[in-house]
């Protein structure tokens, strides 16, 4: 950050970043001058690790300073990746006094045009192992 401080962010505030298309064109036979292409990406798991583009950085940085930004990038993403992982901490432990009780709360209820999307984003984040099982009282 600018004043120095550091950022933590939690995994569920991860989002892969999909581009989108913002217009559509047509294109005649005899056009040869195209302009800047734009595309959507539409199979995530085939996405190269770092997909940067120089016009999608930040105007704080000069065209060299994109330019070898985009290269390190390029140069570590065997180690760089899209999607989210687990973090490298021992564990996690809550502390309760003995007397206290489990708040009871009502089901969250989720619209059942959403339910096969929730599912589907559950099982994705079973499948990377980020959540697992739980029972509750």
């Amino acid at each position: 950050m600018e004043d120095g401080n550091t950022r933590e962010l939690n995994v569920n505030k991860l989002r892969p970043y999909i581009s989108r298309v913002d217009h559509v064109g047509i294109i005649f036979d005899q056009d040869t001058d195209l302009g800047e292409l734009h595309y959507a990406h539409t199979d995530r798991e085939n996405q190269p690790n770092i997909d940067i583009e120089l016009n999608q950085m930040p105007d704080v940085f000069n065209a060299q300073q994109k330019y070898q930004l985009r290269n390190l990038l390029q140069r570590y993403e065997d180690i760089l990746w899209n999607r989210p992982g687990k973090a490298r901490e021992k564990g996690h432990s809550v502390k309760v006094t003995a007397d206290s009780s489990p708040k009871s709360l009502q089901p969250y209820r989720v619209p059942i045009a959403l339910q096969k999307e929730v599912e589907r984003q559950i099982n994705e984040l079973l499948d990377m192992d980020l959540i697992e099982h739980s029972d509750s009282d």
